[in-house]
């Protein structure tokens, strides 16, 4: 899991080839968060579960 700083405004995680689909909980630590993006879906609020969805083409 990568530690999270509020300088970073991207991320990227590798999982395994078989993965399906990464459910992320995501807690702002700042009272001035307002949204999120993840995978291109911004979502509002301080505290979020996006779920992103991904399958290897086969």
């Amino acid at each position: 899991m990568p530690s999270f700083t509020p300088q970073e405004a991207s991320y990227a995680v590798e999982v395994p080839y078989a993965t399906e689909t990464v459910v992320l909980d995501l807690r702002g630590r700042s009272r001035y968060l307002s949204a999120v993006t993840v995978d291109g879906t911004r979502y509002r609020g301080q505290a979020i579960q996006a779920q992103v969805d991904f399958a290897a083409d086969e």
